[in-house]
């Protein structure tokens, strides 16, 4: 994958115990107890500028595995359009990367249910190799566990 070495869009190269994300009091944090070299990227405005987009990305060279992220107000529908997007137009340039995607929204106000665009995306990440993930205010997760590839369900 190369799509992340232009300088202006790489926040941190290096092999952080913990890469973290935030933003307007939501956070996203993935704890790397191996110490992989893990890449974050600032996507909105920075590796699209235009369009529906999510806010970052974290890659982990070793794994060959990304995860887009985006962290949101309470508009699931909206972050689900906005990692679509990204995927849609990043997507042919992760090649055979696992594709994961997290939200973390600071409320949900509707009840929990999936929706034909969520739906739409869970079966685009498992295409991939990936899961989509959403929480609200923070989400940990461990890089070793929560990135592998998913089996795709038969």
């Amino acid at each position: 994958m190369t799509w992340y070495y232009h300088p202006g869009w790489v926040m941190s190269d290096d092999c952080r115990r913990i890469a973290a994300f935030a933003e307007n009091g939501r956070k996203y944090h993935a704890e790397n107890p191996e110490e992989r070299k893990v890449v974050r990227c600032h996507i909105d405005g920075c590796a699209i500028r235009d369009g529906e987009r999510c806010d970052y990305a974290l890659y982990v060279p070793d794994m060959d595995a990304v995860c887009f992220i985006e962290l949101k107000g309470k508009d699931l529908k909206k972050a689900i359009q906005q990692i679509s997007s990204t995927l849609t137009q990043l997507g042919g340039s992760t090649g055979s990367c696992i594709v994961h995607a997290r939200i973390v929204l600071s409320r949900v106000s509707r009840p929990d249910v999936n929706s034909s665009y969520e739906i739409q995306l869970q079966r685009s990440l498992a295409q991939r190799g990936g899961k989509l993930k959403r929480d609200t205010t923070i989400m940990t997760e461990n890089i070793e566990k929560d990135y592998a590839r998913v089996s795709p369900k038969l």
